[in-house]
């Protein structure tokens, strides 16, 4: 109830979204940048005055934690274009904490559409996350240099790693290598698949509450992708690093549609008012001032044929 409270859920209609992207990260911050300890002493505490003051402990926590992850990936992003050349990004500094780069390198990993390796160094060694793209598995790549790591575990998408720091460039050379030699030019693509091709103005709430009574999804069962044709009528950047972004867009019988790109304010440089484009996307609510509209949540946009 605290962290609900926090993060501005209504539990009446907490779903998984909430506990994936809300609940969960600010559960975590604690672990990433101090203790996990008092995550635990939150969910055990008997009293509501100390479970609110965990809780705004640990959302204060998990803003910290965003800054912080938005510092390293601007600083990793820069590393990356100086070995842009490499099928496997392999990026330290000791200012990165290793708590924090495995997010990083999952937002690395989608925007240079290769696997990545991010880690922080530390006195006498180097420890961080490695994160794949497509099907291509980094714990392979990983276990092939494994006689000189300290320590690797993981599976075929997600790891993570030491070693010490004098072996960081044969580690380079070795896994990236073995990317050469074992890499398939289809390992690094993502298939999306659409689910529901939609002339677009059947877009409304009552679409979003249709779709949603399939709910919840997961990994198992994947929220329903949807594809349409739209005008764009405006585009914004939104969020408080305006990172996000926000469009207008209409249909071909004057409908209006409110979209968002959650980090994607800078991936579709393309994009202008006036334009048709075709959007792969999910329907969702947006609720403002207590009134109740759908909207569309961008996951690929293409420009019309």
């Amino acid at each position: 109830m605290a962290l609900c409270e926090q993060a501005g859920i209504d539990q009446s209609k907490i779903n998984e979204g909430d506990l994936g992207f809300k609940i969960g990260p600010r559960l975590n911050a604690a672990g990433r940048l101090t203790h996990a300890k008092s995550a635990l002493e939150l969910l055990t505490t008997r009293s509501s005055d100390k479970a609110k003051q965990i809780a705004a402990e640990l959302n204060g926590l998990n803003a910290e934690r965003q800054q912080t992850t938005r510092q390293i990936f601007d600083e990793a992003d820069s590393s990356a274009k100086q070995y842009r050349k490499d099928p496997i990004l392999v990026l330290h500094n000791p200012g990165w904490s290793h708590g924090v780069v495995g997010i990083v390198a999952s937002r690395l990993a989608e925007k240079w559409h290769k696997p990545v390796i991010l880690l922080q160094e530390l006195p006498s060694k180097l420890k961080g996350s490695a994160r794949s793209y497509g099907s291509f598995s980094i714990v392979d790549a990983i276990r092939n240099c494994g006689d000189i790591l300290e320590s690797y575990g993981g599976h075929a998408f997600a790891a993570g790693l030491q070693l010490k720091p004098e072996l960081l460039k044969e580690f380079r050379y070795r896994i990236n290598q073995y990317a050469v030699q074992n890499m398939e030019p289809t390992n690094n693509l993502k298939v999306l698949e659409v689910g529901l091709s939609l002339p677009a103005n059947l877009n409304s709430i009552e679409l979003f509450e249709a779709i949603n009574s399939l709910a919840p999804f997961g990994n198992e069962n994947q929220r329903p992708v949807c594809s349409a044709i739209f005008n764009i009528e405006e585009i914004r950047m939104v969020g408080a690093d305006a990172s996000h972004l926000r469009l207008k867009l209409s249909d071909d019988t004057g409908g209006i549609h409110e979209a968002i790109g959650f980090g994607m304010a800078n991936k579709y440089d393309w994009l202008e008012a006036g334009m048709q484009a075709e959007f792969a996307y999910s329907i969702s609510e947006n609720i403002w001032n207590n009134a109740r509209k759908h909207q569309i949540e961008i996951i690929e946009i293409r420009k019309s044929e």
